[in-house]
């Protein structure tokens, strides 16, 4: 049986973001953010539930890494006052960002994140124009400048139609900009099947609905895909100036193609996803979710609930009985395969 301990936290700081990027499951073309109303959880609460880590770690010696995103985490008034609290509680807190306004607050994550993610596409040109800012990628080259040294650096890429042909050469650009480290991801998807199937299970057994499933769903892969072998391939055998990794990392040439082959089970065995017994996501409106992007699933609500209750009540207990029978999406989830759920940090 599987221990469940909190190791990893992530706060939705906020739900606005500054871009509209297509593929963008919040506020992409089939994103689910445009129909959501509910507000963004006040300062006061969210200082109120780093407290409550605080007693989490207290009463039972295990000290969750924390990661603040969004949306925009930058856009939120909470960003700095919330750093604050995790570096004065001493908890390791990282940061993922587009990185338009990274500029803007380089003393603050100088001061309290342990890691900066910042998502970039490609060299300028493609990250432009994926992202639909005409001066994104150079508002990121001003800004990483003014990140110190003691803070790792590191790209989020995610493999797509428009990039994969630049990503073998790009942790050299990444390198030149100041980054430490690249991490390449392919896309997260479920096929329709096993939509219906996760939805069916939700509503029979926890009375939920699953809204925002269409955003992952996807019918068939693209002929790109195909490519992607001889990528890949470069991108373990090329010696960087800096760590090069491909999420999951049991990915290489020989089985990249399978991720997108829906026909292929990828999961490992029965066993499941660490995600439930290890890891809490409070939504920017303060609803709770063990799982990052698959989030219809709710615990309840961090305004009424503390941290340890969420992550230890009736519905979180049911859930991972059911989950490793019932829920057929990991498969295509990077944090299905990841089995330590920590935040990459410098060499020690």
């Amino acid at each position: 049986m599987i221990r469940h301990e909190l190791r990893l936290i992530h706060l939705q700081l906020t739900k606005k973001c500054n871009l509209r990027c297509p593929f963008c499951g919040q506020w992409g073309e089939a994103g689910y953010m445009e129909g959501d109303s509910a507000a963004d959880l006040s300062i006061e609460d969210w200082l109120r539930a780093v407290d409550q880590a605080v007693c989490y770690r207290e009463e039972t010696g295990v000290a969750p890494e924390f990661i603040l995103w969004g949306g925009e985490p930058l856009l939120s008034r909470a960003f700095e006052p919330v750093s604050d609290a995790l570096q004065e509680a001493n908890f390791r807190t990282a940061l993922i960002t587009n990185g338009a306004l990274l500029e803007k607050n380089a003393e603050v994550i100088n001061r309290n994140i342990k890691t900066l993610y910042v998502s970039i596409d490609g060299p300028a040109e493609i990250h432009n124009r994926l992202r639909h800012s005409s001066h994104l990628f150079e508002k990121i080259e001003h800004g990483i400048s003014r990140i110190d040294s003691k803070v790792l650096r590191v790209v989020l890429f995610t493999l797509c139609g428009e990039n994969y042909h630049a990503a073998a050469d790009f942790p050299f650009l990444a390198a030149r900009l100041g980054f430490d480290q690249v991490i390449f991801q392919n896309l997260i998807y479920c096929t329709p099947a096993q939509a219906r199937d996760y939805r069916q299970w939700l509503k029979t057994s926890f009375g939920q609905d699953a809204p925002h499933l269409a955003s992952w769903i996807c019918e068939e892969a693209e002929a790109w895909t195909a490519r992607l072998p001889e990528v890949t391939a470069r991108l373990q055998t090329e010696h960087y100036p800096i760590p090069v990794e491909i999420y999951p990392s049991e990915i290489h040439a020989n089985n990249i193609t399978q991720w997108f082959d829906a026909l292929v089970s990828l999961k490992i065995g029965t066993a499941p996803c660490l995600m439930p017994y290890r890891h809490l996501h409070i939504n920017h409106d303060g609803n709770a979710h063990f799982c990052v992007d698959f989030n219809d699933f709710t615990l309840g609500n961090i305004r009424s609930c503390s941290i340890s209750e969420l992550f230890n009540n009736d519905l979180a207990r049911r859930f991972r009985e059911e989950s490793p029978k019932c829920n057929t999406l990991c498969a295509r989830c990077p944090w299905y395969y990841n089995k330590t759920l920590k935040i990459d940090t410098h060499p020690q």
